[in-house]
């Protein structure tokens, strides 16, 4: 499906959302409940507690934005999708498992996929 906004990933349409819904519950579990803590002990040791955050929010965005492309399309990478995933589902989201708290960030990311698709298709 073609958006009017380029740097809108394509699994944000409506045919998408159970899938969405799903990946909300999963990619935070697995981001958020498993990489970041992960993340944040590693960085921790190197790092005050502030500019770990930051830190640890950058690679496990990063990492979120990599494994979207990567898994999406081999021969085609999308560099407007990888900004926005990695802005805004991964750096913004992980910050968001620091405050206000995991609960947050899996309820905020379950509902913008189902929100999102309505708004924006």
């Amino acid at each position: 499906m073609t958006t009017a906004m380029s740097w809108i990933p394509p699994e944000e349409g409506r045919s998408g959302l159970l899938l969405g819904l799903s990946a909300g519950v999963l990619e935070e579990g697995l981001f958020r409940l498993a990489i970041v803590p992960l993340f944040l002990l590693e960085v921790d040791r190197h790092l005050r507690r502030y500019a770990s955050i930051v830190v640890t929010a950058a690679l496990s965005g990063l990492l979120f934005a990599l494994a979207h492309e990567v898994t999406a399309s081999l021969d085609v990478f999308s560099v407007s999708h990888f900004v926005t995933r990695f802005l805004f589902p991964g750096f913004f989201m992980s910050l968001r498992f620091f405050r206000p708290g995991p609960a947050f960030a899996v309820s905020l990311h379950c509902w913008l996929h189902v929100v999102l698709p309505f708004v924006l298709h």
